[in-house]
């Protein structure tokens, strides 16, 4: 009853989750093959199952899986009409096992069935490398953070610390395409990086005791100069 009272407000962000459905959706990556879905209506209204973020060198970017592609089916189930989580859902699965995605590659590109091996364990997220640049003169450290997994914080404090002992001028921290995850994970990193008493994020409720505000407790971890590199724009800092 709560669902269809939902659904009546014709809200794409509003929905009822039931405990166990609150569970799953809590873990860094919700389908186990490494991708994000979402509702995207085309020019005609049509809502669309879209593959928004893709893990590069996921489960499902190893099968063949692009970003932007639409996804048609699970397993022989027609997925057309269905939400996102509810088609997340399907894809989930015990480690290790497969599960057959039909995706059609971009707006008309060619129809694939996928075969995607499940893989819930978590692997690093963090790629990083050093690069010369003016010449050779300047030594820059790239990391690449894929997604905010339980090990995104740990590795990408590993990646900074052996830039920096590798030379590394300034940092730049790229966050395009990253898949999301968990939002403990952006908090703990988020606080790598700020000083001591600086808010990292807060929460507005009706009640009270939603009301909540998280600082940093620490001074930064790094203090040298880093560039983030999000979908549309550069930070500095």
């Amino acid at each position: 009853m709560i669902k269809r009272m939902l659904a009546s407000l014709g809200d794409p962000y509003t929905r009822f989750l039931s405990p166990s459905e609150f569970s799953r959706m809590a873990r860094y990556d919700m389908t186990g093959i490494g991708i994000n879905l979402r509702e995207v209506p085309d020019e005609n209204g049509v809502v669309k199952l879209k593959v928004l973020g893709l893990l590069l060198d996921g489960p499902a970017h190893v099968a063949g899986v692009r970003q932007g592609d639409e996804v048609l089916a699970v397993n022989g189930e027609d997925v057309r009409g269905k939400s996102a989580f509810e088609v997340s859902s399907l894809l989930q699965g015990p480690n290790e096992t497969f599960v057959t995605i039909k995706v059609k590659h971009g707006n008309c590109g060619p129809i694939q069935s996928l075969e995607v091996q499940r893989q819930v364990v978590a692997r690093t997220p963090v790629l990083y490398r050093l690069e010369q640049v003016d010449n050779g003169t300047t030594s820059v450290g790239y990391m690449r953070l894929k997604e905010f997994n339980a090990l995104a914080r740990k590795d990408l404090i590993i990646a900074m610390n052996r830039l920096q002992d590798m030379g590394a001028t300034y940092l730049i921290l790229d966050l395009r395409d990253n898949l999301g995850g968990l939002v403990q994970a952006g908090i703990e990193i988020a606080k790598v990086f700020l000083n001591k008493g600086e808010t990292v994020i807060y929460t507005v409720g009706r009640d009270l005791q939603y009301q909540n505000t998280i600082v940093a407790d620490t001074a930064p971890l790094f203090t040298t100069p880093i560039i983030v590199r999000t979908l549309t724009s550069l930070i500095l800092s």
